[in-house]
């Protein structure tokens, strides 16, 4: 979702960075974003910045965390690094359901 989200920006002409880690990163730094359209086959390709952390004097206008829950708890620990960031979406996926 993540990758989705940021093709779209890039593409609507924002300035977009994407935190990736491992293979993630690397594939990205190398090649940039691609996203197939699971219902048209259709393939896009994006060259998007991407950065493998979170500096402490890193300065972004939004932060979006894309992330499972169970993957959430970290994140709290990078972002509380950085004081420059004052905007931070959350978008959730919880696959336990409701009742979690």
């Amino acid at each position: 979702m993540g990758s989705l989200y940021a093709h779209i920006m890039c593409q609507a002409g924002k300035d977009v960075t994407i935190l990736a880690r491992g293979k993630r990163y690397k594939f990205i730094k190398t090649k940039g974003l691609k996203l197939v359209n699971e219902i048209t086959g259709v393939r896009e390709a994006s060259k998007i910045r991407v950065v493998n952390e979170l500096k402490e004097d890193d300065e972004y206008d939004l932060v979006v965390v894309l992330i499972r829950k169970k993957k959430l708890l970290p994140v709290f620990e990078v972002l509380r690094t950085n004081s420059n960031i004052n905007n931070v979406l959350f978008v959730g996926n919880n696959t336990l359901g409701f009742a979690d």
